[in-house]
């Protein structure tokens, strides 16, 4: 008879608290709706802990999850947001509350092993609550990624610190738990979006936190379970240091513009030209030296050891010697296959030569263009592969090419599309506009996509050439096949689709495939040859072209003539980080630029790694994280002996 009552009160209960459920929710709105569901949750289970009901305390778990959800995937950050004083961050803290106060209830006398529970939740909740914050107070990714860490940090050592002092192995665990994940953070993501300078430091200052924690644990380990509390504060705090310690590092590259020591690059040139004029910008072509032992990153214009702020651009031709002609359409071919053009073009004004042509067309379109020269039609030698579209009636397309001296053109798009070419662009004649880089067939990693029936080619740039056009030649004298060209993307450590190609060559048509890069790629690059059920092509040579640039300055005032060995460009460091210089926003082109010359390559005699760059730091890293290896080893078999001792005992 009692369980019969019993269960009549449940099935009561139950269908009371389901329709108060649904009566909160309905007359609630917005945070509202969410605080009630916290407090109809924890009532219900703190009703449930206190007259001793699975039930209810079952019942709670339902509506517990769905206050949870709701708060950390539905609540936003409220307007006028204040760091941990605003109402969201207030509904973390009354769900959590609700928990402990839940978890103390039934610490007297615990109902089950599912209680623990609570207080899990209780400290998931104040954790995500606390990683909330963090992300609507810190705006830069980068400061933002840094204050997830410091958040899991401080839990990490308070639930240590807690534990031990309480004797609650539950919070001991949980500690361990949490800085398990901080160190995982860094080696598996955080390590592959840092910056090399805080990558360095991160590693240097994880092998120096073991030294210092082994250290800590060899003076102490007569007190790893303490009699007194201090001995255990002072580890928890020791291990908050080192995590702490693990994630302090500058920004993005606050350090790259900093003094400048002329050791640290292994090649420099003296700069001439800039006369005796008051303070004018000079322009500096870079020549096949400066691009071979240098990258954008690590040039640096130094005048009396003073770095002078620069910027990079593709070197620009004269304007006073462009312009452009109007190029004569000798023939037009349609079939199935697209449409053939083959253009004459005039001789250009002295001292100037071609290097593109415009196409358009009144309709809307898109193709893929062919592009060929020859100095008389039929004799063509291959230029480029270019995308052409017009998407607003007659929009202009410009092809960036140098013919040399060639005037036939001969231009096959994949589109039965009438085009319009109505400029032929020219500028002043100047040094090779690429300098090139053949890599030998052997050399390049090939691998096979069995998935997509597709030959891979993979070209790692390892000195982070700036690419924008690649030629390939096949041993094959026809094929027809779709090419895609990835590059890695650094911040994911994953290639992206850059662009594709049609690569196609006839009996009788020349053999090297050019193609011109969308946008410049500084990174490995991935070449995907989809062969279908056709035989795999024989690559016979493949050659990178890096754009001829050129750096733009302001030379200073006294960088006249008696002071011209003071002023250099240094290069040669592979590891240093980019300048920020703001001179690309400030610069003034109407006071005109001095064209400077570099004189003969100088090997620097001084030049040396410094203890932060990877030559070095990488062993200083490797030994440090060892010792600090070799230092917890004692301390880990006290630990051991002593859980041995236990057993025995």
């Amino acid at each position: 008879m009692k369980n019969k009552k019993l269960l009549v009160r449940s099935i009561l209960l139950i269908f009371f608290t389901a329709a108060l459920f649904a009566a909160v929710t309905d007359f609630a709105e917005g945070r509202y709706i969410t605080a009630s569901w916290i407090a109809f949750a924890g009532t219900l289970s703190l009703i449930g802990i206190r007259w001793r009901s699975s039930e209810y305390v079952f019942a709670s778990f339902f509506f517990w999850a769905q206050a949870l959800v709701r708060l950390c995937f539905l609540e936003e950050a409220p307007d006028g947001f204040i760091l941990l004083a605003n109402a969201r961050f207030a509904l973390f803290i009354m769900a959590a509350c609700f928990l402990t106060a839940a978890a103390w209830l039934d610490s007297r006398e615990t109902m089950g092993r599912y209680m623990a529970a609570f207080p899990i939740a209780a400290l998931a909740v104040i954790i995500i609550g606390s990683l909330k914050e963090n992300h609507n107070f810190v705006s830069d990714p980068h400061y933002r990624n840094l204050g997830y860490s410091y958040v899991l940090t401080f839990y990490a050592a308070a639930c240590f610190a807690y534990g031990l002092v309480r004797k609650n192995g539950m919070m001991r665990i949980s500690g361990i738990v949490l800085s398990g994940a901080v160190v995982l953070k860094l080696y598996l993501h955080d390590i592959w979006t840092m910056n090399r300078l805080v990558k360095i430091i991160a590693g240097f200052s994880l092998g120096a936190a073991l030294v210092v924690l082994s250290i800590l644990y060899q003076k102490y380990h007569d007190r790893i379970f303490p009699k007194k509390t201090g001995s255990v504060l002072q580890m928890a705090l020791a291990a908050l240091a080192a995590l702490l310690l693990i994630h302090a590092g500058p920004g993005a590259a606050d350090a790259a513009a900093g003094p400048f020591k002329a050791s640290n690059w292994r090649y420099y040139k003296v700069l001439t030209g800039a006369g005796d004029t008051a303070t004018v910008y000079g322009r500096l072509i870079l020549d096949d030296e400066m691009i071979l032992n240098g990258r954008a990153a690590d040039y640096r214009v130094v005048f009396k050891g003073r770095t002078v702020p620069h910027l990079t651009r593709i070197a620009v031709d004269d304007p006073k010697l462009s312009g452009w002609t109007v190029p004569a359409v000798i023939f037009t071919s349609t079939d199935r296959n697209g449409t053939t053009f083959v253009l004459k073009l005039p001789e250009p004004p002295a001292g100037t030569e071609y290097t593109g042509l415009e196409a358009g067309s009144s309709s809307r379109f898109e193709a893929s263009a062919t592009v060929e020269t020859g100095l008389k039609a039929g004799e063509w030698k291959p230029t480029g592969n270019y995308p052409l579209f017009s998407y607003q009636g007659s929009e202009g397309n410009r092809i960036r090419f140098s013919p040399g001296r060639h005037r036939f053109i001969r231009i096959r798009i994949n589109a039965r599309q009438s085009l319009s070419f109505p400029k032929a662009l020219y500028n002043s004649v100047r040094t090779r506009s690429y300098y090139t880089i053949s890599i030998p067939p052997a050399s390049v990693k090939k691998d096979t996509d069995s998935d997509r029936q597709a030959t891979v080619y993979y070209f790692e740039n390892s000195g982070k050439k700036k690419i924008n056009r690649l030629t390939l030649t096949f041993k094959e004298s026809r094929y027809n096949r779709m090419m895609e060209i990835l590059a890695i993307n650094p911040p994911e450590k994953s290639y992206e689709l850059v662009q594709t190609a049609q690569l196609a060559r006839n009996t009788g048509d020349p053999e090297t495939q050019v193609i011109d890069l969308y946008s410049p790629s500084t990174g490995q690059m991935k070449l995907v040859l989809i062969d279908g059920d056709d035989s795999p092509l024989t690559l016979t040579s493949l050659t990178a072209y890096v754009p001829r640039e050129e750096l733009i300055f302001e030379i200073p005032p006294d960088a006249g003539k008696k002071e011209a060995a003071s002023l250099r460009l240094y290069y040669g460091n592979p590891y240093c980080l980019p300048p920020e210089y703001d001179i690309e926003s400030t610069i003034d082109m109407n006071l005109g630029l001095a064209t400077l010359t570099a004189g003969k390559q100088i090997t620097n005699e001084e030049f040396a790694y410094s203890v932060m760059e990877p030559p070095v730091s990488t062993w200083v890293i490797r030994i440090v994280f060892l010792l600090g290896i070799a230092g917890l080893a004692y301390p880990a078999w006290k630990i051991l002996k002593h859980f041995s001792d236990q057993r025995t005992t």
